[in-house]
């Protein structure tokens, strides 16, 4: 097979250039055996959906290819085997997936090599006592009060109206800005305004602080923050980040305290005994002791779901060291080739749990929205640096609990995941010349004089 002037025309391209088109003049005919050596990582997103699907007609035909990529997910899709080296050496030959699962684990434990952990002050940054020891910070039973004056510490806190935010709110752009409360509960929900010029908000719950992130391009939201702490009293200071880049204001749209019912904390001493082929792993600062999958409705475990059902993901855990200073629990549901669909962590979710803490009970709750299948949920309990720059798992599991969901004939799926949307049409029909002889007809008959 050859391709006149190739050797002389690929002088005058980028390597980039000479990457694709080796890429090309391979996959136009149907070889036995495909070597593909990182070729995706350059061209534009056509080009690479290009080769995705020439890759995969060529697979489907009998092809055998050989995938060097240091990109997880094509791995899972695009492979039956994986070969996972180190240093020359190999550390497993298997299922791609397994593979990819097991190269994740051990990069992500090599993370705590790099681990470090900023101590917290535990020192209140406001006094919160007169001489007298008579408090000075204000007790909130529910609803926070933005016209109560007792609230702003320090600093001026002046009233604005945002168009996000039905009723006005506190706005300071001073530095030193300071606000407290006092509070009997366990779910403490502040609002904030998040977008473009605002800065960052430091939350100090019981002397533990929380950096929160607020500033972000795109157009301005409410973002709900909810710190999850231990029952008992608490004191929540409210301060500005001066350390935001280019940030002018910090917007408080107020809030509430909770004391919803607990969830009740669990272990199951089987949990975790089968872990499938990729070994639990995490630095045991804290263990997962149960999984459960829910029904929404009547709390019963579940297995067999079906498209729109609600259901429950229960996640119980126990710290055993110091770990911190910020906590996380995530899942991700995949399909049967380990490969993400969907999931979210109680950082994205805007949840702060309390560090000190030594048992926890998570729970998310969501709407199935898969085609018939089986699947499995990934759950993992990490610890995170205050930035949230750096993540180590204390305990993940990689399948922590499977599901399959049938096929509705009432609402078929053909689809891995789908979403409701809102459809609309217009139709029109073809408009219709008039018939000539039509028109003739209804001209008077003229005879001849």
């Amino acid at each position: 097979f050859n391709i006149p002037f190739v050797g002389r025309v690929r002088f005058f391209l980028e390597s980039g250039m000479v990457v694709r088109l080796a890429f090309a003049v391979s996959a136009c005919i149907e070889p036995d055996i495909l070597i593909v050596d990182e070729a995706l990582a350059v061209g534009d997103i056509y080009f690479q959906h290009k080769c995705m699907r020439r890759i995969k007609s060529l697979t489907d035909r009998g092809t055998t290819l050989l995938f060097v990529t240091h990109t997880i997910e094509t791995v899972k899709r695009f492979c039956k085997y994986g070969l996972w080296l180190e240093s020359g050496e190999t550390r497993y030959f298997g299922e791609a997936g397994v593979a990819a699962e097991k190269y994740l684990a051990f990069m992500r434990m090599r993370e705590i090599e790099d681990w470090q952990v900023n101590e917290v002050s535990a020192e209140p940054l406001v006094d919160e006592t007169d001489p007298s020891g008579a408090p000075q910070l204000v007790h909130v039973a529910h609803t926070i009060d933005l016209a109560d004056e007792r609230l702003f510490l320090q600093g001026a806190w002046r009233w604005a109206s945002v168009t996000e935010a039905k009723l006005p709110v506190r706005v300071t752009s001073d530095p030193s800005a300071c606000a407290g409360f006092r509070c009997t509960g366990t779910q403490i929900q502040l609002r904030f305004l998040r977008g473009p010029h605002t800065r960052n908000v430091r939350v100090t719950v019981d002397g533990c602080d929380r950096v929160v992130q607020l500033s972000s391009p795109g157009e301005h939201s409410i973002a709900t923050v909810q710190l999850d702490v231990a029952p008992g009293d608490h004191t929540v200071l409210i301060r500005s980040d001066d350390t935001t880049p280019g940030s002018d204001q910090l917007y408080w749209l107020g809030g509430h305290v909770e004391n919803p019912a607990p969830l009740v904390f669990q272990r199951d001493k089987a949990f975790g005994l089968d872990t499938g082929a990729v070994e639990r792993y995490g630095t045991q600062k804290g263990h997962l002791t149960a999984v459960q999958l829910l029904d929404y409705v009547s709390n019963e475990p579940v297995r067999d779901l079906h498209y729109g059902q609600r259901v429950r993901l229960r996640i119980h855990a126990e710290r055993t060291a110091p770990a911190g200073p910020r906590l996380e629990f995530s899942f991700i549901v995949r399909d049967r080739n380990r490969i993400d669909l969907f999931g979210t962590t109680t950082v994205d979710e805007g949840i702060i749990l309390d560090n000190r803490a030594t048992q926890f009970v998570v729970e998310f709750a969501f709407d199935v929205r898969l085609g018939p299948g089986s699947y499995s949920i990934l759950v993992a309990f990490v610890e995170c640096s205050a930035d949230l720059q750096q993540r180590v798992p204390l305990d993940q599991v990689d399948m922590a609990c499977v599901f399959t969901v049938g096929f509705n004939p009432q609402r078929p799926v053909w689809y891995v995941y789908y979403e409701p949307v809102e459809a609309r049409a217009s139709v029109f029909l073809p408009e219709i010349p008039d018939d000539p002889r039509a028109e003739v007809a209804k001209k008077p008959l003229e005879y001849p004089g």
